[in-house]
């Protein structure tokens, strides 16, 4: 049921995208709890034998964000992480807090090929060795959009059949106008 909520709420960001219609209310809560709230509800699609490795942030970190937000930009991570790796594999989730709060998502899967690496955050993009995986391609579109309006970035190593490591940077507390001007 979770994943089916995800992937509807990714459907419903596209239509609210569309219109211009995204508003983001910042809330002041623990980062490092949102994601071990997040890494739980997605123990569901694990495969057989994989399992998450989290190191948080200590002591954890307090952050002003739009903590649904965040939930979607993660979840579509972690959801990718899993769902390019094979069984009996782990992936790695670490967070580093300073002037930014830095999240590094690691995988053993399938990697991205050199080829399609500069469009992963297109619309709709799949790279060609995940055609044979359930997907729409949107997902990182709408995690690079929401991650670029909250004044963060992200980027990624990746290597094929070897894995990739996503990296998110976002600041401590946002400061937003609502609503969103996504680009496309």
């Amino acid at each position: 049921m979770y994943q089916f909520n995800a992937i509807l709420d990714d459907f419903l960001f596209l239509e609210k995208s569309e219109s211009r219609e995204i508003h983001y209310t910042p809330e002041k809560f623990l980062f490092c709890e949102l994601m071990q709230e997040i890494i739980n509800n997605t123990r569901s699609v694990l495969k057989n034998g994989q399992h998450f490795e989290f190191t948080p942030c200590t002591p954890d970190v307090e952050v002003v964000h739009d903590k649904k937000i965040l939930s979607i930009v993660f979840r579509n991570l972690f959801f990718n992480a899993v769902k390019y790796s094979g069984e009996n594999t782990c992936v790695n989730i670490r967070v580093t807090a300073s002037d930014y709060l830095t999240v590094q998502i690691e995988d053993e899967g399938i990697g991205i090929p050199e080829k399609d690496q500069k469009h992963i955050f297109e619309r709709f993009f799949r790279a060609g060795n995940a055609l044979t995986f359930q997907g729409t391609g949107i997902g990182l579109n709408i995690v690079k959009q929401h991650v670029d309006e909250l004044g963060g970035s992200i980027g990624f190593k990746s290597q094929e059949g070897k894995g990739t490591v996503f990296t998110v940077k976002l600041p401590l507390k946002v400061v937003v106008a609502t609503p969103m001007n996504f680009k496309n």
